[in-house]
């Protein structure tokens, strides 16, 4: 490949992961995927496995969704396919990129049977394929008969491309079911913008309560590896987002402050309830009440926001839900892997770990066969979206 810096990034951040999604692959000869995984099983021991989509799109520009995982984790897919959105041939279709539905089991984290859903929305039309996530999610809920669904990806959901005033357009949005765990006074974008267009939108109770809260954030990669500006920005034009998954019996948080184990399948803790609240309180967030306003703060991730999700203006919406930062469950009791960083500075994480990486850019020397002077300069992908559960043991190394 012929920027060795940049794939050296995106391979030693890689191989921290049990499971990471790239996304925005532009490969017309649907070999580079298969490279970058050769690579990357030459680096670890526990080799990754690849499932990959067809290449989407209404015009000769096409991209795809690969998901890379670790079955030696416990991951496995057991099923998946592409949302059908229409006849693109009629112009009827409703995505840009039709959304790659993907079940995965786990079983060595609380939430052990889950979708994910990642979707790249068209800019101009964030507000229209963002409220059609929601028809994806029905479909996913109706042919599996589950409900716990993460819906992830560069949403486009903010700044120009979802105004202040649109925000009630989106299902996505207004539905109760939906935990927002990315507010719109993050910043994921790696240039000078100030935008979260990166999102984790959470649905099912038992998903909601296998995630740490407190662990949501967006990780600035180029602190963590010392490197400059034009290198990150050659690396990604998105900050990777971040949150944990907890294991199978690690101790929870309860609202006294102290712990309990959860079994795999929540049923020792009563589940909260959805009922619509106008409150900043997240009616799906994990076990019994947390704290909040009132109350006194927890641990919280720096990157996280720390008012409610609701519009860009910055005023409170009652339907939408995010977490805020006197929302979280307190993490002082609950086992902890350190993060090494080259800068010298530290922080903690639980050992089970789901992360996000947008907009990566790698650079191959393959020429790819397209028209598109991005293809012939030999860009393979240009977006990435990490999720993992790290595996026990394992510090986290920001050592280049």
């Amino acid at each position: 490949m012929s920027k060795p810096d940049v794939v050296n990034i995106l391979l030693q951040t890689v191989e921290w992961y049990d499971l990471f999604l790239v996304m925005e692959i532009r490969d017309a000869s649907q070999t580079a995927m298969y490279d970058f995984l050769d690579q990357l099983n030459n680096r670890t021991g526990n080799p990754y496995s690849l499932i990959l989509s067809d290449r989407l799109g209404r015009t000769s520009y096409k991209e795809q969704y690969a998901f890379f995982y670790k079955e030696s984790s416990g991951l496995s897919v057991s099923d998946a396919y592409l949302y059908d959105d229409g006849d693109e041939s009629s112009g009827n279709d409703t995505f840009a990129r039709e959304p790659y539905v993907i079940r995965f089991n786990s079983s060595q984290t609380v939430i052990q049977d889950f979708v994910l859903i990642p979707c790249h929305t068209a800019p101009d039309d964030a507000v229209l394929e963002t409220d059609l996530l929601f028809d994806v999610y029905q479909d996913a809920v109706a042919r599996w008969g589950i409900d716990d669904v993460m819906v992830l990806g560069d949403l486009n959901t903010d700044c120009r491309y979802v105004t202040s005033d649109e925000w009630d357009q989106i299902r996505l949005w207004t539905d109760p079911r939906f935990t927002w765990l990315i507010g719109s006074d993050a910043d994921t974008t790696v240039s000078s913008t100030d935008c979260a267009y990166d999102r984790f939108v959470v649905a099912g109770d038992d998903f909601v309560n296998g995630i740490k809260a407190s662990s949501v954030s967006v990780f600035n990669y180029k602190d963590a590896f010392n490197i400059t500006q034009d290198l990150a920005y050659d690396v990604s034009d998105h900050w990777p987002i971040e949150l944990d998954l907890y294991e199978i019996g690690v101790p929870l948080p309860t609202a006294a402050g102290t712990t309990s184990t959860q079994s795999p399948d929540l049923s020792t803790t009563p589940l909260p309830t959805t009922e619509r609240t106008t409150s900043t309180q997240s009616p799906d967030l994990p076990t019994t009440p947390l704290t909040t306003a009132e109350g006194t703060t927890s641990t919280q991730s720096p990157d996280l926001p720390t008012t409610p999700l609701s519009t860009t203006d910055g005023t409170t919406h009652a339907q939408g839900k995010t977490v805020s930062s006197t929302e979280m469950p307190t993490t002082e009791n609950l086992p902890t892997t350190t993060l090494a960083s080259t800068g010298g500075s530290a922080g903690v994480c639980t050992q089970d770990y789901i992360a996000a990486w947008l907009s990566t850019e790698l650079w191959s020397g393959i020429l790819v066969g397209s028209a598109v002077v991005s293809f012939l300069m030999g860009m393979f992908f240009s977006k990435a979206v990490t999720l993992c559960k790290k595996s026990a043991g394992r510090v986290r190394s920001h050592a280049v």
